[in-house]
């Protein structure tokens, strides 16, 4: 295969940038973008040779997920988790007696048992709350003693 004359047939070994790294063993690197102006890389793409475009950009970028990747995400979760409460109301339908302070009364027992899951996660989102606030307030003191 015909390489042209601008491009090395093999990648030349590269050293470690300090003495410490590596042990001081030559390793091969990945080539040098080649450079336009004044030492610049180029911006997206650069002419490898005759009618050869090389992308330098696509390689150095890391693909993060989307808002709408996310979003979807998500909304299949949440379906799922339904339909998982939807079943488990369903197989636990027999009836429970529940008092509550001065209120009584049967409920299935799916659904008493989802009451108190779900109880339970909001006494647990109100000492979050107030936890989050008593660490703002302690933040914007610090911030203002410092400027």
């Amino acid at each position: 295969m015909l390489t042209p004359p601008d491009q090395p047939d093999q990648e030349e070994p590269t050293t470690a940038a300090s003495p410490g790294d590596d042990r001081g063993t030559s390793r091969p690197g990945p080539p040098e973008p080649p450079t336009t102006r004044a030492g610049a890389a180029p911006s997206s793409t650069s002419v490898g040779g005759p009618g050869r475009a090389v992308s330098h950009a696509s390689s150095d970028r890391t693909h993060s997920r989307t808002r709408a990747a996310t979003l979807w995400g998500g909304l299949g979760f949440g379906v799922f988790f339904l339909l998982a409460v939807l079943i488990f109301i369903i197989q636990n339908g027999a009836r429970a007696k529940v008092h509550f302070v001065t209120l009584q009364g049967t409920l299935p027992l799916g659904v008493a048992l989802l009451l108190a899951a779900v109880g339970g996660a909001l006494v647990a989102v109100f000492f979050g709350a107030v936890r989050i606030n008593q660490l703002r307030r302690v933040a914007s003191r610090h911030h203002r003693g410092h400027t």
